[in-house]
């Protein structure tokens, strides 16, 4: 006998044929095409956040992130996550800095992570696990003191709300997976989507377009705020 830990939900095979028959007519499989426009339309509605882009998957949504910010120097992240997480941090030229975790979360400790920040600190990662999110509030506080963009690794908390706000809504850019291990959304959920929109991460269209944009960032100012001095600095 077999168990599955992870098994993926399937539409009926009829329903599915149903869905993709207009890609026949139209012909139009990729370059933003009417499906991955809908798709956008749909989650931004779920997620209740003004931009949305999409991408082959969730560890290239995040270093085109990390990209689109100019970050150099260290991260702040958790080392309970994985691996793809700190991967997109070196493959963009950053350092990784671990900070430890919530016994009970297990997610980023917000009591540790000031003690981190440097001079050489250019970022926050947190990792939102299982479904749980991080202490948004502490650390966007922390954030905010010394001038640091939070981008959260979110492909656990697709679909999860505080306090009738989307995990979406968190930190200055948040990534999200479709992936069979991250907690599921039921499709009827996607379908009828909750009222309301809040802004993903306040970044304007061009951003967008530079995310879209395979990786070729063009001469840009610098996206990072301005800086304010760590602990005994």
């Amino acid at each position: 006998m077999s168990i599955n830990v992870t098994r993926s939900s399937m539409p009926p095979f009829e329903e599915y044929c149903d869905e993709i028959r207009g890609l026949w007519d139209s012909r139009w499989l990729t370059n933003m095409g009417c499906k991955h426009r809908q798709l956008e339309e749909d989650l931004q509605r779920y997620l209740q956040c003004g931009q949305i882009t999409l991408f082959t998957n969730g560890h290239l949504a995040l270093e085109n992130i990390l990209q689109a910010f100019r970050l150099e120097g260290e991260i702040i992240t958790t080392p309970f996550t994985f691996a793809s997480t700190t991967h997109a941090i070196v493959r963009c030229g950053c350092k990784p800095v671990f900070c430890d975790i919530d016994p009970v979360t297990y997610t980023l400790d917000p009591d540790k992570l000031e003690a981190l920040i440097t001079e050489r600190t250019a970022a926050i990662l947190p990792v939102h696990v299982y479904g749980n999110l991080c202490d948004t509030d502490r650390i966007g506080e922390i954030g905010r003191k010394y001038g640091l963009p939070v981008i959260y690794d979110a492909a656990h908390s697709f679909g999860v709300f505080r306090n009738g706000v989307s995990s979406a809504c968190f930190g200055d850019a948040a990534m999200f997976s479709f992936h069979a291990t991250p907690p599921p959304l039921r499709p009827e959920e996607l379908r009828h989507p909750r009222r309301g929109k809040r802004p993903l991460c306040g970044r304007q269209r061009e951003d967008e377009r530079v995310l879209r944009g395979h990786g070729h960032l063009q001469p840009a100012a610098s996206g990072r705020r301005d800086r304010k001095a760590p602990p005994g600095a």
